[in-house]
């Protein structure tokens, strides 16, 4: 027996039940009628637990039904809607299953086809947006049926059908009610009147009447010792995977997508991750001998009026190099090495990567504890030289022959090939070893035919360090003391220049001069003595083969763009000065102590082939690690955006799904665990195509990359794992908040919308 005691509901201000008694028994067909917004369907909501009443008690089998209203629509309630509420995208069976699953009834399929049959459906198999108006609602009424419901109720059962099928669903409903409680909401009082064993008829809120349409009969109701109310057996799992496989059919490029880009997101950051290890591991693996981490390089970096490295060094900085750093050996550089240096025979060429070395016992121990073939330098036009050097010129073949170096200026210098080297620096290059000496040669030979181009001098500062923006271009030549003077005096030192009149005539703003004099004009003597003086009073600088300090002395006839030198300065230009000086240190722990004895002592700049070796590493990962990080980022980013549109789409889409298994018996865990198929489905391809993605990534990045080599370092499936399972948290997390408030509605409210 069903009991109403006091049952009110309001709706804010507004009363929707007022004060509802009733008893409803089984065995009856009971009809309540009414007009619209009478209340009718609210009762009904009450009646099968869709809804709470705001006072009031209901009771089945003197059980209160509020104690757990989940339960008590899973094993009591069968549902007839007027909008079928039957789950797209399912079968009809699947549909049926679901019903009989969530109240914990076995029904196995040839029953639940045999009762489609009964009302006319021969294909349970069926998908129900295929069905018409009348197929539904007999499927929805089998639903009610297979899962023994002791309650079906109907809410305007007949209004979607025609008349044949109405009588059929109205038939068939009388047929069943001698053990069930059947209740009927209906506007139509003709029916009410054919079908019904009892008509309760309800205006604004409260009963008006209650008729008995043929005696009642004496019935029996048995409280059983462990009521309905209380039983049930849990099938919900196979309810998730019908529902979670119907979702992912039904949104399947959405989900792709959405896992294509957290994959691709996973992959970024484990790769980062295990560059960074890579790295690490690299920096570490170092030895003196194979990384020459007792080597270092000294030179001159940014100083006054010039920014170029080359800048050579004076005797007596060679000196002081000597005398403060305790050394097994000094190298003087003469030619920084380029990388568009190359090596020639005929027609070939190849790049070059010379390391330059003194020809001693110091050179000879170190270089062939290497593997090299052939034999150790003798002379200075000797070259052991690289293996791919030797392959792409000579074919492997060239012991005794003859390989020519050129220089960036186009000049070359000839070596006999005594030796070849094969093995290959922590660079992943190899080096073609020649005398420091042969390059000094190359360096004098690159002057003589050099140093009569055009020259520039600048404007000399002492404290800036940086060059000034223009300065006197002209052709280099020698002062012959034939010049026709025409203001000053002819240079007397060597640091001492003059300058044509051609050449100040476009240089005037250079030196200040305000008056714009014309060439004929300064060749006639209208050179003014006080604009000379702001000429002839600067300190210029020429940065050729070392930095000069000079000035000028006087200013010839000539139409020509000129810079006439002094002797003494173009055989000063014309010596051969290292640019670099290499130092083998005695203790290479002592390195650091070097730095920083450099840089407080000295305006040297120093470099160290341990640092070059983290530098070319970290040159290689860290733009990798930062585009990486940059796009696990953004990728993150979007992805949860993706997903927040994904969480409301599916509040939209799924709102009907849910108010049809919660009305079936699902609570409110179940309802959001349906919603989190989705979520677990993405995390585990998300996972998955990050795992495909790094693989691909791990392939290319030594291709992209050959000093990082990921390929030996075994593969990081827990790394991936574990910042998988991060993301499965934020998406099933992210998913739940969007969510919560939908499962937490009650069934009748979800239908409502």
């Amino acid at each position: 027996m069903i009991k109403l005691i006091n049952v009110c509901k309001k709706i804010g201000e507004k009363t929707i039940l007022d004060g509802i008694n009733l008893e409803i028994h089984k065995g009856q067909m009971t009809f309540i009628v009414g007009t619209s917004g009478a209340g009718k369907t609210t009762l009904l909501n009450m009646i099968g637990g869709l809804d709470q009443p705001t006072n009031g008690e209901i009771l089945f089998d003197n059980e209160n039904i509020q104690s757990d209203l989940c339960k008590y629509r899973a094993k009591n309630i069968g549902f007839i809607f007027q909008d079928f509420n039957l789950i797209s995208g399912l079968s009809i069976i699947e549909n049926v299953k679901i019903a009989t699953e969530l109240s914990g009834v076995n029904q196995d399929r040839e029953k639940i086809i045999e009762e489609l049959k009964k009302v006319g459906i021969s294909d349970p198999y069926q998908k129900v947006e295929t069905l018409s108006g009348g197929e539904k609602q007999r499927a929805a009424l089998v639903r009610g049926i297979c899962k023994d419901a002791e309650i079906l109720i109907a809410d305007e059962p007949t209004g979607n059908l025609d008349s044949s099928n109405a009588e059929l669903v109205l038939d068939l409903l009388q047929s069943l009610k001698e053990d069930k409680h059947i209740v009927v909401v209906s506007h139509d009082m003709e029916k009410a009147q054919k079908y019904a064993d009892r008509i309760i008829k309800i205006s604004d809120g409260t009963i008006v009447s209650d008729d008995s349409q043929v005696k009642t009969r004496t019935i029996v109701e048995e409280v059983k010792e462990k009521s309905k109310l209380n039983k049930t057996e849990n099938r919900f799992f196979k309810t998730l995977s019908t529902l979670g496989k119907n979702s992912i059919r039904r949104r399947c490029s959405r989900i792709l997508s959405i896992a294509g880009v957290i994959g691709l997101a996973i992959a970024a950051i484990a790769t980062v991750i295990y560059l960074k290890k890579s790295g690490t591991e690299m920096s570490n693996q170092v030895n003196v001998n194979y990384l020459e981490n007792d080597l270092v390089d000294i030179f001159y970096g940014v100083t006054p009026n010039t920014s170029a490295k080359e800048l050579p060094l004076t005797d007596e900085n060679l000196q002081w190099i000597s005398d403060n750093i305790s050394h097994k050996e000094i190298v003087e550089i003469y030619q920084i090495n380029r990388n568009d240096d190359v090596f020639s025979n005929g027609s070939k060429a190849a790049t070059a990567c010379i390391k330059q070395i003194n020809i001693d016992s110091f050179f000879e121990e170190r270089v062939m504890s290497n593997n090299i073939e052939g034999e150790f330098l003798n002379q200075k036009n000797e070259i052991i030289l690289a293996e791919d050097v030797a392959q792409e010129l000579f074919d492997g073949d060239c012991l005794g022959k003859t390989v020519s170096f050129c220089d960036a200026n186009g000049n070359a210098y000839e070596y006999t090939v005594v030796g070849i080297n094969h093995t290959q620096s922590p660079f992943e290059t190899y080096y073609s070893y020649v005398s420091a000496e042969s390059l000094k040669d190359l360096r004098e030979q690159s002057l003589k035919e050099n140093i009569y181009q055009r020259q520039e001098v600048l404007t000399y500062y002492t404290e800036v360090q940086s060059v000034k923006i223009g300065g006197l271009y002209g052709t280099m030549k020698q002062t012959d003391f034939e010049e026709q003077l025409l203001y000053g005096t002819y240079p007397k030192d060597s640091n001492e220049i003059m300058i044509s009149s051609g050449l100040l005539a476009e240089t005037l703003y250079e030196f200040g001069i305000e008056t714009n004099y014309r060439l004929e004009e300064i060749q006639q003597g209208a050179l003014t003595e006080t604009d000379f003086e702001l000429i002839s009073g600067k300190d210029m600088a020429i940065n050729c083969n070392g930095l000069y300090k000079v000035r000028i002395t006087g200013i010839y006839e000539s139409d020509e763009i000129e810079i006439r030198y002094p002797e003494e300065l173009i055989d000063e230009m014309l010596v051969p000065k290292p640019v670099e000086i290499s130092v083998y240190v005695s203790e290479h722990e002592n390195i650091s102590n070097i730095e920083n004895m450099i840089d407080e002592e000295t305006d040297f700049s120093i470099e160290t082939r341990l640092e070059e070796l983290k530098e070319n590493v970290l040159m290689q990962t860290q733009f990798m690690q930062l585009a990486l990080i940059t796009l696990g980022i953004i990728l993150f980013l979007v992805s949860v955006t993706m997903l927040r549109s994904f969480s409301k789409i599916s509040v939209i889409e799924r709102t009907k799904e849910i108010a049809i298994i919660k009305s079936l018996g699902a609570n409110n865990k179940k309802c959001l665990g349906v919603l989190l198929y989705d979520s677990v489905v993405i995390s585990i391809l998300a996972f998955l195509i990050g795992l495909i993605i790094f693989t691909i990534i791990k392939i290319l990045i030594p291709i992209v990359a050959p000093n990082v080599d990921l390929l030996g370092d075994g593969f990081p499936f827990v790394q991936i794992l574990g910042i998988s399972i991060i993301f499965a948290v934020v998406i099933i997390a992210e998913t739940a908040i969007s969510l919560r408030k939908l499962v937490k509605n009650t069934p009748a409210k979800l239908l409502k919308k």
